[in-house]
């Protein structure tokens, strides 16, 4: 399996997911906490350099991976959320195979990935929201680099246009274009961002409402060595 349908597999699962809130199907258990849910994430972090095992993953979150893909270069697993657990956990466990054009990626690492939902009021809800200036106080306390060189960067460039068949052309499937994935911030080692060693494991990327210091983080995604 290449990295790009892997990657597509992860698109068409988080499509999955927006649908759900877009269909109102998105019920968040009254007893969930996302301040607790954020502590745990960052001591997945801190523990091992952002590496983890799936008995790890699942020890620390309190939840059952179920296998989602097998490939001879790769296995995804996968929990998906409910209203029991509403959060969506995905770890992707590469092995010697695995080729990428990344360099750093190429053979044994892992890939996880915890998403859960924001405040249903929106950013003037902030009530089980992890604020972004939270979340990076914490990443720069653990030595990692800031997700967000400036606060409000992002808020004033244009939307991004997606690209879309155009009705009659050959092959078209009335395909919508991709889908439009929620404002996303990279972080990694501090020692790594100063050298300008951006390309080296491990990386993060964090997920949120926007890049205002009140945002509200939604997820986050961690490729790290094994």
């Amino acid at each position: 399996m290449s990295s790009l349908s892997i990657a597509w597999l992860l698109i068409v699962c988080s499509v999955a997911n927006a649908a759900d809130v877009a269909d109102g199907a998105r019920a968040v258990n009254s007893s969930f906490n996302a301040t607790d849910l954020w502590g745990r994430v960052v001591s997945l972090l801190n523990e091992r350099n952002g590496t983890v095992t799936k008995e790890h993953l699942e020890k620390a979150l309190g939840v059952q991976l179920h296998t989602a893909v097998t490939d001879p270069d790769a296995t995804v697993y996968r929990l998906f959320e409910t209203k029991v657990v509403p959060f969506t956990v995905t770890l992707i466990v590469y092995n010697e195979q695995f080729r990428s054009r990344a360099p750093a990626e190429n053979g044994p690492h892992i890939n996880w990935s915890v998403d859960w939902p924001a405040p249903s009021g929106g950013d003037n809800d902030k009530t089980n929201c992890i604020t972004a200036a939270r979340a990076r106080a914490d990443l720069l306390g653990s030595g990692w680099s800031s997700p967000w060189s400036s606060w409000g960067a992002a808020e004033s460039r244009p939307p991004p246009q997606s690209s879309s068949f155009q009705s009659g052309e050959p092959g078209d499937l009335g395909n919508p274009g991709p889908p439009v994935l929620a404002p996303f911030f990279n972080f990694f080692r501090q020692s790594d961002e100063a050298t300008g060693h951006r390309d080296r494991l491990p990386r993060g990327r964090l997920f949120s409402t926007g890049d205002l210091a009140d945002s509200c983080v939604t997820g986050i995604t961690m490729t790290a060595a094994l």
